[in-house]
């Protein structure tokens, strides 16, 4: 039995369909609306449930509604797909979105905190730089070992071949030298910004009180501390820490 009325939301871009349903079940409205007036819908709103699929813009409209004082559920997508009918439009979305959060046993997640989210979009910059940086160095290696040139493992062997080209001591084309000269600046730069990077994230991570107690665990340092964090927060939403670990992927399967 409902003890709360629910506003359901399907999240889009610029417009935004809500689905408000009653505390006795009756479908109030299901209408969209702009940004500007979702903000005042749910600042309007009594105390509702607020439920939304997970997706990039879940957390800001989750600690949107928690201000308000809403109690908000994020639901998987993949399980809200079971209570959709009839085709796939902007109204049925959040009318099954709706029946989905009312359900009983159904998992839900609470959104991240600014911090969390802070957080976790330093460590998915992180990743982003770092794959840049390793792309590039590829992309090094393979144009100058498409010349006959030798690579030896490692950013050191790198470095060396790239010498050995900018020293004239190859018969790589100079267009194609001056090519492979700009692009080795930008590798270096690319290093020199992760690595400072990592140092300011890393300096983060151990001024936050759950990280700390975190990397007291042996083999816990900065980057897994970070990335448990952002991703079980408190820990609130589970019941034990079976459910943790499953949720993390520490188990094979989670029921």
């Amino acid at each position: 039995m409902l003890t709360k009325n629910v506003i359901a939301i399907d999240l889009a871009k610029n417009v935004l369909q809500a689905c408000h349903i009653s505390v006795h079940g009756e479908l109030l409205s299901n209408k969209p609306l702009s940004r500007q007036k979702m903000k005042e819908f749910l600042a309007k709103a009594q105390p509702s449930i607020v439920a939304m699929e997970g997706c990039c813009g879940c957390n800001y409209w989750g600690q949107l509604a928690e201000r308000f004082g809403h109690e908000v559920r994020i639901i998987n997508p993949k399980k809200v797909k079971g209570y959709l009918e009839g085709h796939k439009t902007d109204h049925n979305d959040a009318l099954a979105i709706a029946n989905a959060a009312i359900q009983i046993g159904i998992k839900c997640s609470r959104p991240k905190s600014l911090e969390q989210q802070s957080m976790q979009s330093l460590e998915s910059s992180r990743r982003f730089l770092s794959r840049s940086v390793v792309s590039l160095g590829q992309h090094i290696r393979g144009t100058i070992l498409g010349y006959g040139v030798a690579n030896p493992k490692g950013e050191k062997g790198l470095k060396a071949s790239v010498q050995t080209v900018l020293d004239g001591e190859t018969e790589i084309p100079a267009n194609v030298v001056s090519v492979l000269s700009m692009l080795w600046e930008q590798y270096k730069q690319l290093k020199s910004k992760l690595i400072a990077f990592e140092k300011e994230k890393n300096a983060l991570t151990r001024q936050i009180e759950p990280c700390q107690r975190l990397m007291a665990i042996e083999g816990v340092g900065e980057v897994t501390a970070a990335m448990l964090y952002t991703t079980l927060g408190d820990g609130k939403q589970f019941k034990n820490g079976r459910q943790a670990s499953a949720f993390v992927g520490l188990t094979p399967k989670q029921h």
